[in-house]
């Protein structure tokens, strides 16, 4: 396939949904202040949105990766792909998480008994 079209894989909370990714990991550890904190919205509202794909970072770090072994397609996060202009947000994770890898990953399957269902695990 020969395109630079982006997919939106998913706009869900991930499942399980009592792990609760979206806003007790990536919200809590990577968000950032709402722009209309303090606004429209309390002053510790926070936000995390992310537009990614599979050929480069996005500014924060994040990126779709294939595991063609395992048939998922995995979020993953690399720090040293932050662009300067978050480095104050980076210095936030670094104190909250740490700069590794996600852990647990998020990620979507792609056959089998798990077609459209997404997930978390710990990585090994």
């Amino acid at each position: 396939m020969n395109t630079s079209s982006l997919t939106t894989l998913f706009h869900i909370e991930p499942s399980p949904r009592a792990v609760k990714f979206v806003p007790q990991i990536l919200l809590l550890n990577y968000g950032w202040a709402h722009e209309e904190a303090g606004k429209k919205y309390p002053e510790d509202e926070m936000s995390f949105r992310q537009t990614i794909h599979g050929n480069s970072a996005s500014d924060r770090g994040f990126m779709v990766k294939i595991d063609r072994e395992n048939r998922k397609v995995l979020i993953s996060f690399d720090s040293k792909k932050v662009s300067e202009n978050h480095s104050e947000w980076l210095q936030k994770v670094k104190r909250k998480i740490g700069l590794n890898e996600l852990n647990p990953h998020v990620y979507r399957c792609k056959a089998g008994n798990h077609k459209g269902f997404i997930d978390a695990y710990r990585v090994r």
